[in-house]
């Protein structure tokens, strides 16, 4: 019987050293952890004071690198960066580059408008809207605009909005398809 007990305590204490071995390596293996997310903070922080003490104090922002030189205090662009004056009619036109009835609007009236503020006889802005995003933050129709908006700051003309727009999509969308166009002594007019 005494070698049982004297197996017994053996299988014991052979487990408790397992146990403790296990405990000490998992002691290690969170400690090593432990020590290299704080060796990574402080990496990360020294390089943030750094580039902080390195940084110009007062580094101004380059506005005139970001507005382009025909744009308009109300986010529009002036149509051949022709200001408006108290003397001439100023067109504002709102327009989104993926509607289909601004595309419309655009090929009907474009090339007219153009010639009225060629003429000098008024003054146009278009301001880009994005409501067929449907509150998308970066969808088609605001890359759109920011592309047209980012063309316009390399030309004052309107060839460079026109040259943007995109084709329009096959089939109107919700937000657009609600209301058709009109013409003069059809049904719906009368």
């Amino acid at each position: 019987m005494s070698n049982n007990s004297s197996l017994s305590r053996r299988a014991a204490l052979r487990q408790q050293q397992e146990l403790e071995e296990r405990n000490k390596k998992t002691k290690r293996i969170v400690g090593a952890g432990v020590g290299l997310l704080a060796l990574t903070a402080v990496v990360v922080l020294v390089i943030v004071i750094i580039q902080a003490i390195s940084a110009p104090a007062n580094k101004p922002v380059a506005t005139d690198q970001l507005t382009p030189p025909n744009a308009t205090e109300k986010h529009g662009i002036l149509l051949f960066g022709k200001e408006p004056t108290a003397e001439k009619p100023h067109l504002i036109v709102y327009q989104d580059y993926q509607c289909i009835w601004c595309a419309r609007y655009e090929a009907a009236f474009g090339k007219p408008v153009e010639e009225l503020v060629e003429a000098g006889k008024i003054t146009a802005e278009y301001r880009t809207v994005d409501f067929l995003d449907n509150g998308v933050e970066d969808g088609p129709s605001r890359r759109a605009a920011v592309a047209a908006r980012s063309a316009s700051s390399l030309s004052t003309s309107r060839r460079s909005s026109r040259t943007t727009r995109s084709p329009p999509p096959p089939t109107p969308r919700a937000s657009c398809a609600t209301t058709s166009p009109r013409t003069p002594g059809s049904p719906a007019t009368r």
